[in-house]
């Protein structure tokens, strides 16, 4: 009876399989024949190679910057005054991995004014920045003062550091956080400068117990290049 409803109107001829090809005498009969039977297979294997390749081609031709720099702030930062930032950052940056080009990543990451904030966007930013935390790899941090203190404030008076002494001197380095604070420095009062937050704590975070040697050496050349920028960029702000 069921049978008989769903297949309401359809004729039997209708449901018979189409009848496969008969034995191939020609080029062309083996073809019809070749592609009767392994038809979706073929298609299936050409979508597998092309998956395949466009990945190879952006592993291939993907554009790795000297520097990845993580910004952290409550709300997103203008994107000019983003750019701003960059090429201030980029006046003290080298070419770390030898490809004859410096290119510094600068990400802002918008997690929210407060921990009370529960939009789609806030949870997206601030799972991609436990995700970055987590993974160890981006050692330079930007954060603003509340993020901070919602963040990494608490761990870091548990005594869990989270930045690295700069062994630095300098207006607005803070010793016991080991972060420096732009606060009236003249990046900061100048007319991009004001369209950040007032406060933006910039420091370096150690290596991470993560992998074998390599990655320990990996770290260890990223800690080092990053530092290198940090200070370079801190020192020309000084008096």
């Amino acid at each position: 009876m069921a049978r008989k409803m769903l297949l309401a109107g359809v004729s039997e001829e209708e449901l018979q399989r189409p009848e496969a090809p008969q034995k191939p005498q020609t080029p062309k009969g083996k073809w019809e024949n070749f592609w009767y039977y392994y038809k979706w297979w073929v298609l299936g294997g050409l979508g597998v190679a092309l998956i395949l390749t466009v990945c190879i081609v952006q592993m291939v031709t993907k554009v790795e910057p000297d520097y990845e720099i993580v910004l952290v702030t409550g709300n997103a930062v203008d994107y000019e005054a983003q750019d701003k930032l960059y090429d201030a950052f980029l006046e003290h940056a080298v070419d770390v991995n030898g490809d004859g080009e410096v290119r510094v990543g600068l990400e802002n990451l918008p997690i929210g004014a407060d921990e009370d904030d529960f939009s789609e966007m806030t949870y997206t930013y601030t799972t991609k920045l436990q995700a970055l935390m987590g993974a160890g790899y981006n050692k330079f941090y930007i954060f603003d003062q509340p993020t901070y203190e919602r963040v990494i404030k608490k761990s870091v008076d548990e005594g869990y550091p989270f930045y690295i002494p700069m062994d630095i001197e300098a207006e607005g380095y803070d010793d016991s956080h080991d972060y420096w604070d732009w606060y009236g420095s003249e990046y900061q009062q100048s007319e991009w400068g004001k369209k950040f937050p007032e406060h933006l704590y910039f420091g370096v975070c150690g290596p991470t117990k993560k992998g074998g040697e390599k990655r320990q050496e990996a770290d260890k050349q990223t800690i080092e290049a990053c530092m290198a920028l940090a200070k370079a960029f801190i020192e020309a702000q000084q008096p």
